[in-house]
């Protein structure tokens, strides 16, 4: 069932707010300088300005995170299209009764190795000769078939717009096949100075060793009004006519959860060295009236089509599941921008539990229901998250990929959950390659199995609701143990994909595993259905 939530007048209840950069772009080249400074220097990383992560309490979120674990037989939540059943599609070590092919993937390359951080956010954006990646927190640029061009830390890249003392965080990346440029953006802050950016880089050219234009935007202001919030969890999207940016505003000096915010930035001074003019909204609210969090942007890949956002309903204590997203749709982004709510209803999904990994340490950080990204391809709309699942015979229950892909009127048009009894499946990331076909990258782990990545896909023609067996990308090598100040064991916090510009029928990943004993590395991949 799809239902509408009507607003009285989407520009009036959710204001856009008019907004405009101190400055234009600024000039920066990588290249082997730029390299040479980025390894030799140390990456600024202090902590963040508040220990919240969520739009709920710690403990209110610490008590769903370890129920996620209890077994409950009614939790199995059966993913439905609006006409019909959709299948639980089960891995290849599972007994589906009839499963479809593997997808084919490449033998890739090395990423980006261990930069010290954790978590490492993989971001991933390949164009017709180049393969940009980002993680925490620096960036480098490969061929396509895996010869590094450059890498420096995000500190060296920006420096030009930022003060030395920012930390630099959470990276995304697209590339723009039409104008042929790849984007940046990344967010920052300097907890002295109560200070919180936006910050984008533009290539020039299709070249991404070539010059850039580097900006920086303002995030404690809500249009031009100042806040005393700043911004995290960024997301990146866009479309023919703007850049699109969401974050989670949270309170300076560990301060709760505010609201949502989204930024629509024109493409037109972004691309040509401007300084660049932007529409805030904020304070959006589900059709349940509870907070938007974690609202994810669409890359438009559709020439002409309007952007869309989704957002999960992120479940409580008093209502630990869910079963409805929110999708947002942006008219007139340039001169007036409005936005349209629409509630969707899906299968029922919960906070995940951690994932047990081999040798013993702790479980693995899973994240939330939060969505993980969202493209637009052909008219059809793919997200992808996590969700706990109870597989038949498990003692406990297993965090799952749930994704689902909706139609040009926004309606279902299937959905699935994607997992194995007794493996974890987390941070996915999902990529259409046509109409009807996709891939999809995960992190899994078990009791029997280190955290690896691993990728699966599914073809036009498959049954609905299911993808083939997993491939195996890049097997985990060894336990992992990276505790952060609120004693996670901090996995992720998302992996990444790309469409590729040069042939429509495949994709490519990003994502991390466990190379050596408490010590993540990347791998790229390029896969067909």
């Amino acid at each position: 069932m799809t239902t509408t939530t009507e607003m009285e007048d989407p520009s009036t209840r959710y204001e856009a707010l008019p907004g405009e950069a101190d400055r234009g772009g600024t000039k920066f080249q990588p290249g082997a300088g730029a390299m040479a400074e980025g390894m030799a220097a140390p990456e600024v990383h202090f902590g963040r300005p508040s220990r919240y992560r969520y739009p709920i309490g710690l403990d209110e979120f610490k008590t769903l995170k370890d129920s996620a674990h209890v077994k409950k037989d009614t939790f199995r939540p059966r993913a439905r299209t609006l006409m019909d059943q959709a299948a639980i599609s089960f891995d290849i070590r599972s007994a589906a009764p009839v499963a479809p092919a593997p997808a084919k993937f490449g033998a890739g390359f090395a990423g980006i190795p261990a930069t010290g951080w954790l978590p490492y956010d993989c971001a991933i954006a390949v164009g017709k000769n180049h393969a940009m990646c980002a993680v925490n927190s620096s960036v480098a640029a490969f061929d396509r078939s895996g010869t590094r061009a450059f890498q420096t830390t995000l500190t060296v890249w920006f420096k030009s717009v930022l003060p030395a003392t920012a930390t630099i965080f959470d990276p995304r990346l697209i590339y723009d096949a039409a104008a042929d440029k790849y984007i940046l953006v990344a967010a920052a802050n300097n907890n002295d100075n109560l200070q919180s950016w936006f910050l984008i880089s533009v290539s020039q050219s299709g070249d991404p060793t070539a010059s850039w234009w580097s900006y920086v935007l303002d995030a404690t202001v809500d249009g031009s009004t100042k806040t005393n919030n700043w911004a995290d969890y960024p997301g990146l999207g866009q479309d023919a006519s703007a850049v699109y940016l969401t974050a989670n505003m949270f309170q300076w000096n560990d301060g709760p959860f505010q609201y949502a915010k989204l930024r629509i930035v024109p493409k037109q001074a972004l691309y040509t060295g401007g300084t660049p003019t932007f529409s805030d909204f904020v304070g959006m609210k589900n059709a349940d009236g509870s907070f938007v969090f974690g609202l994810q942007p669409a890359n438009v890949l559709d020439a002409g089509a309007t952007a869309q956002l989704v957002n999960t309903i992120y479940p409580t204590p008093d209502s630990p599941s869910a079963n409805e997203v929110t999708v947002w749709t942006v008219q007139n982004p340039i001169n007036s921008p409005t936005l349209q709510q629409q509630a969707v209803s899906c299968a029922s999904y919960a906070i995940p539990p951690h994932a047990d990994q081999m040798g013993g340490a702790p479980p693995l950080d899973t994240g939330d229901v939060r969505v993980m990204n969202v493209v637009l391809r052909d008219g059809f709309l793919w997200a992808s998250f996590v969700t706990q699942y109870n597989w038949e015979g498990d003692a406990t229950n297993m965090a799952a990929v749930f994704w689902m892909q909706l139609d040009s009127s926004q309606k279902l048009a299937q959905q699935g959950v994607f997992g194995a009894s007794g493996m974890h499946y987390f941070y996915p990331a999902i990529v259409p390659v046509t109409a009807q076909g996709c891939l999809i990258v995960f992190s899994r782990s078990s009791p029997n199995e280190y955290a690896s990545l691993c990728a699966a896909g599914r073809k036009k023609g498959d049954k609905a609701g299911t993808f083939g067996p997993s491939a195996m990308i890049k097997a985990g090598l060894a336990t992992y143990t990276g505790l952060d100040g609120s004693g996670r064991n901090r996995w992720g916090d998302y992996s990444a994909v790309s469409p590729d510009p040069t042939d429509s029928g495949s994709g490519w990943i990003y994502g991390g595993y466990v190379s050596a004993l408490n010590q993540w590395s990347t791998w790229v991949s390029n896969g067909k259905p």
